[in-house]
């Protein structure tokens, strides 16, 4: 398992590999933390990031919490973040990302 891992467009500089024209070449990176928690920081991207349907800060790290939906670019595909429920009782980690 990773501590982080970079979305992007370029298959040589991404663990995860996401080929649409609004995602950049290292769009942003999901980091685990020693805490349990997961964060995810827009790396600078031109299209932008959105969690949510909030937009995402440039270059600030934004908690991600379980169930938690993240668009890279103008792409109609969702990143979900699958998870147990937080600790509070809130939302479960349940979803799947969109089509193509």
């Amino acid at each position: 398992t990773r501590a982080h891992y970079i979305l992007g467009r370029d298959p040589a500089a991404a663990h995860v590999h996401l080929p649409h024209p609004s995602v950049s070449r290292q769009h942003a990176v999901i980091q685990h933390r020693d805490s349990g928690g997961v964060w995810l920081m827009d790396l600078g991207s031109t299209h932008g990031t959105t969690i949510n349907k909030k937009a995402c800060p440039s270059r600030a790290f934004v908690a991600l919490p379980p169930g938690a939906m993240v668009r890279l670019g103008s792409g109609s595909r969702l990143v979900t973040l699958l998870g147990p429920p937080d600790e509070a009782g809130g939302g479960g980690g349940g979803g799947e990302g969109g089509g193509g």
